[in-house]
């Protein structure tokens, strides 16, 4: 599930990227940096989801794993997929603005709060798997 979110998130990524280059085509440099803050802040979400821990321990592993645990990190890991619908609404947004110049500052800013919300909240991942909710 978590190698399929990261997949959907690399998509939006990839948007960003596109949106970044038609910022430059716009002659909008001014949003391009704000933008790239956006793009770093989602690849590394996606890298985080990737590469996290399955939760589950081994034998002699020191954090065990209990089945409750993992039915609670497979649901909050299934409430990420949230992200990539957010984001794909607001890659949709992004790219209408972009060629009407209106609200491109505020569709950005919800762009970048996104990914940084997205990062946050897989902060909380960790307190799951060591049970300190």
């Amino acid at each position: 599930m978590r190698q399929m979110l990261a997949e959907k998130l690399t998509i939006q990524r990839k948007r960003l990227d596109v949106a970044q280059k038609d910022l430059i085509s716009a002659g909008r440099f001014e949003f391009v940096d704000d933008l790239g803050s956006a793009v770093t802040q989602l690849q590394t979400f996606a890298d985080r989801v990737r590469l996290a821990s399955y939760g589950y321990a081994g034998l002699f592993d020191a954090v065990k794993i209990r089945e409750a645990e993992l039915e609670q990190m497979y649901n909050f890991d299934a409430a990420l997929f949230e992200y990539v619908d957010r984001l794909d609404t607001a890659n949709d947004r992004l790219r209408e603005v972009i060629s009407s110049g209106e609200g491109l500052a505020e569709t950005i800013r919800i762009v970048l709060d996104i990914c940084r919300e997205a990062n946050s909240t897989f902060d909380e991942r960790e307190h799951v798997i060591l049970g300190s909710q």
